[in-house]
């Protein structure tokens, strides 16, 4: 239940990769002997999360995740949860003010940029942030990279320099990682059928 409490969704696969239910009729045993504490909605696969009851058992405070248009890009950002083995950090949606100096005219100028990546996340160590690429226009990807570029100097004084990772699909894997790479960044593209 505290699995389905930090992902807010999942599916039947996802819980069965993360807890290693080995099989899916177990999986779906499992589940089933939980039902009292779900929500389940069926789209390509059932799709879990904790009802009143199972946010009162595990004492949540969060609000219940809301079944909407936002669901599948959760479920990718799930896909990348367990993709990089369920880090112990893992911060979704979480923003931040970065200060930045940014040269107009020769004069050195300080500003604050506002940064929200849809999940912060540590690997040995290292900051990741996580950009899933679900419906974006790809002009709002690259106002991503080229804002991350910007910010990373910054962000690095404090921190080991932090990777950019996007989970995007196949036609945009080379466009965004051709992009990250000539901004100089440490970035890594995947695609769906990558991670899941």
């Amino acid at each position: 239940m505290l699995s389905l409490d930090r992902m807010e969704f999942a599916t039947r696969s996802q819980l069965q990769a993360l807890h290693n239910l080995s099989s899916k009729r177990n999986a779906s045993r499992v589940l089933h002997n939980m039902k009292e504490y779900l929500n389940v909605k069926r789209l390509d696969e059932n799709i879990y999360s904790l009802n009143a009851i199972g946010r009162k058992v595990i004492g949540s405070k969060k609000k219940p995740p809301q079944f909407n248009h936002l669901i599948y890009h959760t479920l990718l950002r799930n896909d990348a949860y367990i993709y990089f083995n369920a880090p112990t950090y893992w911060e979704v949606e979480k923003g931040f003010d970065v200060e930045i100096v940014e040269k107009q005219n020769g004069i050195s100028l300080k500003k604050m940029k506002y940064v929200r990546p849809d999940v912060i996340f540590k690997v040995d160590g290292q900051f990741h942030f996580l950009e899933v690429d679900h419906k974006s226009r790809m002009q709002a990807n690259y106002d991503k990279i080229r804002l991350y570029n910007q910010i990373i100097p910054s962000f690095t004084q404090s921190f080991h320099r932090p990777k950019l990772v996007f989970i995007t699909t196949e036609s945009r894997k080379s466009k965004l990682f051709k992009l990250g790479k000539e901004h100089g960044m440490d970035i890594m593209v995947l695609t769906k059928s990558e991670i899941y």
